[in-house]
This record gives C-alpha cells, sequence and structure tokens, in this order.
C-alpha cells in the first residue's frame, strides 16, 4: 500500500513537472496549441484522481500536515486542469494566450512545491 501511496505522489509529481515544462515554453512562444493543452488537461485530471485515490485509501493515516500537503496537491493539479480547459474552450489570441500561459506556469510551480512538500513528508512518516 504504501509503495502505491508512493508511486502516485511521483507520478502526480512528474505529471506537474511536465506541465510546467510545456507552460514555459508556451509563455516563451507566446501560444498555446490547443491540441498541447488537451494533453495537459488530461494529465492534470489524471493526476488529481490518483492524489485523490491516495486521500481515499490512506488518509486516515496521515498527520494533519501531510494531510493538508496532500489536500492542496489535488487543488492544484485540478486547477492545472481547468486553466488547460480553458485554452481548449476559447479561441486564444496572440495576445491573451501568453497571459493564460503564464498562469499555467505559476500554478505548475505551485503544484510542483506542494507535491515534492507531500513527496518528502511521507519518506518523513516512513521512517
Amino acid at each position: 500500500m504504501q509503495t502505491d501511496l508512493d508511486s502516485a505522489i511521483a507520478s502526480a509529481l512528474s505529471t506537474a513537472k511536465a506541465y510546467w515544462e510545456l507552460a514555459r515554453e508556451a509563455v516563451s512562444d507566446g501560444a498555446l496549441p490547443r491540441v498541447q493543452a488537451v494533453t495537459m488537461g488530461k494529465a492534470a485530471t489524471e493526476g488529481a484522481a490518483l492524489v485523490r485515490n491516495v486521500i481515499a485509501n490512506a488518509g486516515h493515516r496521515f498527520s494533519p500536515e501531510l494531510l493538508t500537503a496532500v489536500r492542496e496537491s489535488v487543488a492544484d493539479l485540478e486547477t492545472l486542469a481547468e486553466l488547460a480547459g480553458l485554452a481548449v474552450s476559447y479561441n486564444l489570441t496572440q495576445k491573451n494566450a501568453p497571459h493564460l500561459a503564464t498562469a499555467m506556469l505559476h500554478t505548475a510551480a505551485q503544484a510542483v512545491r506542494t507535491l515534492a512538500r507531500t513527496e518528502v513528508a511521507l519518506r518523513d512518516a516512513n521512517r
């Protein structure tokens, strides 16, 4: 069970890091291709589902601090999915695409920080 928990958080962290990288590219390019946004949204949704599953199956074993970090991770990943959904749903212009990409970049960075903190807290809890 602990391995599943660790791998779910590691997978969500990898997703957030990849999302951050794609958002960084979008900011740099000044464009956010719809296909890329679809992929980013799907990955963030799946990452959030993994972490929600962790809470459902093992949340009762977590310290209050760890549970807070895990819940924040879900919120961050869900926000990433919603931001990607905006890029898919609307016809972004060269003027507004970079703004959305910047929001995605900052939110992805927050998700990476939160998931990394969660990973450390899990490691410390297993000692």
